[in-house]
């Protein structure tokens, strides 16, 4: 061995000792590193349940719901509380919670019975707090001289009753009408009409640039959550001038825009495409009649969004 070691030349034994001593020096920082490290500390199942217990918020017990006391010393708009507002009413940290989450993640409540689908919000809740619950989108109180307890005493009937849509007009007879066009209007203008508040303005307006526009006043009444009844108190104050702003090239239209029109199907808009491939182009509006996706009424509603 150590004859073998002689054979090397000075420089490569110089070179076989620095390698044997650093690899050496690796080893020992290696093993030292658990050495200096400090031991893990260890954590007591109390404390962690304490550390969860701090993070959670959890739902009170059923008879704690049963006899809490809310506090209202006036009205209140529950879509513009904060967290310190809704504590000094009373409500549990549960609901609470609950409640400025789904603010925060862009709800919107529009009657009480929105209120009382928050968890943490029973029915003793909704009772007590219905006097004093004030929408910025409601119904215009009809003017009275009598007592704040008379005003307050309407607004609870009105709860009580469940108005789902808060943008629903009043009964007095005298107010202006305002004429709006309805292909033009923009939300604003459409919340100038008494009844019409920023819900039914925004879906309204949202509703228009789906079509491509209105050719009809009676389209208002398609507008999700407009009932009848409150088409009919609205309709004066609507006018309509022109026809839709955009319209569908039926020989160019790809199945996706086809589809994506409320009045078109997925089906309707296959059968359009299938047309064309086989026959070529659609020379004139009669020619939809051959497709059996389409009815009449069907075909006279669409009409007025094709272009040939």
């Amino acid at each position: 061995m150590w004859k073998d070691w002689l054979a090397f030349t000075r420089k490569e034994q110089y070179g076989i000792l620095v390698l044997t001593i650093l690899i050496f020096i690796l080893l020992i920082v290696r093993l030292s590193v658990g050495i200096w490290d400090e031991p893990p500390q260890r954590v007591e199942k109390a404390e962690i349940n304490d550390l969860i217990e701090f993070e959670e918020v959890k739902e009170p017990a059923k008879s704690q719901q049963d006899t809490r006391q809310y506090h209202f010393s006036g009205n209140f708009n529950p879509n513009k509380v904060n967290v310190t507002a809704l504590d000094e009413m009373g409500f549990s940290s549960y609901a609470v919670v609950n409640w400025i989450k789904y603010l925060e993640a862009g709800g919107h409540f529009s009657s009480l019975s929105d209120v009382g689908k928050v968890y943490g919000i029973d029915s003793i809740a909704l009772v007590q707090m219905a006097p004093f619950v004030h929408f910025s989108i409601s119904r215009e109180e009809p003017a009275s001289k009598s007592s704040p307890s008379h005003s307050r005493n309407f607004r609870y009937n009105q709860a009580k009753q469940d108005i789902s849509h808060a943008d629903k007009p009043g009964t007095d007879v005298n107010h202006e009408v305002v004429k709006v066009e309805i292909n033009s209007a923009t939300p604003e203008d459409f919340r100038q009409i008494r009844g019409i508040g920023e819900v039914y303005s925004s879906r309204i307006v949202a509703y228009r640039n789906l079509l491509g526009g209105f050719y009809s006043v009676n389209q208002i009444r398609e507008v999700y959550g407009i009932s009848e009844e409150l088409f009919d108190d609205l309709c004066e104050n609507f006018e309509i001038e022109g026809e839709p702003f955009r319209k569908i090239k039926i020989n160019e239209a790809s199945l996706r825009v086809l589809k994506a029109h409320p009045y078109i199907s997925f089906y309707q808009a296959r059968d359009i495409i299938e047309y064309r491939n086989n026959n070529g182009a659609f020379e004139e509006p009669e020619t939809l009649e051959q497709l059996a996706s389409f009815d009449g009424n069907e075909l006279k509603r669409i009409l007025p969004y094709f272009s040939f």
